[in-house]
């Protein structure tokens, strides 16, 4: 699934890699990376992380705020 900068500020449900597998996290698009080699890449926290990647082939579903 590929993001929009409209995406921004909304939820996102995407696969963390871990240690030994693959973890389900959702948490809020900081902000979307279209161009260059970051193309279709999301920014969030995660983990302790202020700016965590995720992949495009990573996002399992973006939704709205509730």
């Amino acid at each position: 699934m590929h993001a929009k900068k409209s995406d921004e500020g909304r939820m996102v449900t995407f696969k963390a890699v871990c240690i030994y597998d693959w973890k389900k996290a959702t948490r809020i698009i900081k902000k979307v990376h279209i161009d260059g080699w970051a193309k279709s890449m999301i920014e969030v926290r995660y983990a302790g992380y202020g700016n965590f990647y995720v992949k495009h082939n990573e996002i399992i579903e973006i939704f709205d705020k509730e």
